[in-house]
């Protein structure tokens, strides 16, 4: 009975798309967005590019679009992670196509450009991102199961935790109370990490394992989170975990935005207040990233993002 709500509850979320702003950006169609960060104050939609080696800024007022990072005066390529910390965009990628990857930093006040990889090796894939309340970040690197830690101050990376319990991470989040981070792992699930312990707090999350989880977020004493690494796409979209037992553990897994028509493998999606914003259609079927080819133009689409607010009832 308990499996028939859940999927009954799929398929109403999937249809009601009334409460759903579909916003289409004006960017060129084999851009195989990965990324996107909404800026709180301005509303500004930041887009990092797979294919195009470069990072975009929409501004949605004067439906513009500004080049914020490329390849030729960065060095930035495959962007992928993004936020904003006060009026700094954070950018994760490789530098120049090579197989390291940099965090760039944008200074939206001054217009300044920063850039920083890690200390401890030569080769990474920064995947994501997640910013403190002083400015640092905590980087999953996927091929190296590790997350590492940008340290503000100092302007440095290095390892921050090292577990086969975080075997290929991906998405992360940090706690509004500073204590916690939330990480995927495709064989454990997404993991809780005791900040000031380094220490994995939650048992094998098997509803979230193997099931390829992209962004995650911490919002009002839940985790989000994307699933778009199983072959049956009916299934992919934004979820929902509760905290139980002192955030130690998860309780209920719920979804939120499931099967929707613009989904075509979900990535990221940025908080600003209660408003979600989904990146929906990356396409990274369409990209053969060895060659960086596109597969076939003609199925390319526009991209589409997809805006809902979701509330908490406590």
């Amino acid at each position: 009975m308990r499996l028939l709500i859940f999927l009954i509850s799929i398929i109403l979320v999937g249809c009601n798309s009334s409460e759903i702003e579909v916003i289409t950006l004006p960017i060129d169609l084999a851009t195989i967005p990965e990324g996107i960060a909404v800026h709180p104050k301005t509303n500004d939609i930041y887009i990092s590019s797979l294919h195009f080696d470069q990072l975009v800024k929409y501004d949605v007022f004067n439906n513009s679009l500004d080049v914020i990072f490329n390849i030729s005066k960065h060095g930035y390529s495959q962007g992928v992670g993004i936020d904003i910390y006060g009026n700094q965009l954070y950018a994760l990628g490789n530098y120049d196509r090579d197989s390291f990857s940099m965090l760039y930093i944008k200074n939206m006040d001054t217009d300044r450009d920063l850039s920083f990889r890690a200390d401890s090796l030569g080769k990474t894939f920064f995947n994501d991102l997640a910013i403190d309340k002083d400015g640092n970040c905590y980087i999953t690197d996927t091929d190296h199961h590790r997350i590492y830690f940008y340290d503000h101050d100092t302007h440095t990376i290095n390892t921050f935790l090292v577990d086969e319990q975080i075997e290929n991470p991906n998405g992360i989040a940090i706690s509004d109370d500073q204590s916690k981070l939330f990480v995927d792992s495709y064989s454990h699930g997404i993991r809780i990490v005791d900040i000031k312990q380094k220490r994995i707090l939650n048992t094998l999350h098997s509803p979230t394992a193997e099931r390829g989880i992209d962004g995650i977020k911490y919002h009002n004493e839940k985790v989000y989170f994307i699933v778009n690494g199983i072959k049956d796409k009916s299934q992919h979209g934004l979820y929902s975990l509760d905290l139980i037992d002192d955030a130690t553990e998860f309780g209920n897994m719920d979804p939120v935005i499931v099967f929707h028509e613009k989904m075509k493998i979900p990535t990221t999606f940025s908080i600003v207040g209660n408003d979600f914003y989904i990146l929906a259609n990356s396409q990274m079927d369409l990209l053969d990233q060895e060659k960086n080819e596109i597969i076939d133009t003609s199925k390319l689409t526009k991209t589409y993002i997809l805006k809902k607010k979701i509330l908490i009832n406590k």
